[in-house]
């Protein structure tokens, strides 16, 4: 809403520029915003599901698997993609599987766009699909699975982890800015198949008493960007989501966490 000299009116934006909206268009416009939480948890627990059921953009190799989103607000809301969508070699370069290995493809697919990491000769190490609407996944079926290759079967490394989320957030965002989807952009992450997993803590402390996560799928809130050009650490975007993780695992926050909170730093 715009206010000038004692009078206001409501705007919105399209493909051609912006454009003033009628007393029909404005009440769409609010009931669209009211049904954006349900859309976004009915979107994600479709993606959750097709990962479960062996349905999603490719394999991930290991058991756990990690699922992190970027949804706009428009995705939900708005109209379908039509027909010419592609995704420009400028935008290509932005892609980062978030696990990286020797072999690293990429392709058009149903969804929109995909890129991937092989880990052997059928399973992927992790992707990134583009959807036509401008949502993005990436799926990783390494990090959550790595607390095995160092000789501790549930335990999930958390120095890693966070620096993981800190590098897939950072990555999601220079991929975003090319794709101009507009505001507000939500983001999310689910733990799949984390039942008696732990987050290591004895980096920081003695290892005393240790909780393990309750159930198979732990799901984030969807926290609101709130600024594309904030810079690394990202204090203000991925520690809250950071923090809500640890605390689904039994705890208040990361023992990480503080003024001088920096995952990159790890």
């Amino acid at each position: 809403m715009v206010v000038f000299a004692g009078t206001s009116r409501f705007y919105s934006r399209n493909s051609s520029g912006k454009f003033q909206l009628d007393v029909g268009e404005i009440g769409q416009a609010f009931a669209e915003q009211r049904t954006v939480g349900e859309r976004l948890r009915d979107w994600r627990t479709e993606r959750i599901s097709k990962l479960l059921s062996g349905d999603g953009p490719m394999p991930l190799n290991g058991k756990r698997k990690l699922l992190f989103h970027f949804i706009p607000a428009s995705s939900l809301v708005g109209p379908s993609v039509g027909s010419g969508w592609k995704i420009s070699e400028q935008q290509q370069a932005f892609l980062k599987p978030s696990s990286l290995s020797s072999s690293v493809s990429a392709r058009y697919n149903s969804d929109g766009y995909l890129a991937y990491s092989m880990k052997g000769a059928t399973g992927t190490a992790s992707y990134v699909q583009v959807f036509q609407n401008g949502a993005l996944e990436y799926g990783d079926g390494y990090i959550l699975g790595a607390g095995e290759d160092l000789g501790r079967e549930n335990s999930i490394p958390s120095k890693a982890f966070e620096k993981k989320v800190a590098e897939i957030y950072e990555s999601g965002l220079r991929l975003l800015n090319t794709l101009n989807v507009e505001d507000p952009v939500y983001f999310a992450c689910a733990l799949v198949m984390v039942r008696g997993l732990r987050l290591s803590r004895d980096q920081m402390w003695d290892v005393g008493e240790s909780h393990t996560f309750d159930r198979d799928v732990i799901t984030t809130p969807d926290f609101q960007i709130l600024d594309r050009n904030e810079g690394r650490p990202f204090i203000g975007s991925v520690l809250p989501l950071i923090n809500s993780i640890w605390q689904a695992n039994g705890y208040e926050q990361s023992p990480f966490a503080g003024p001088a909170w920096s995952p990159f730093n790890y």
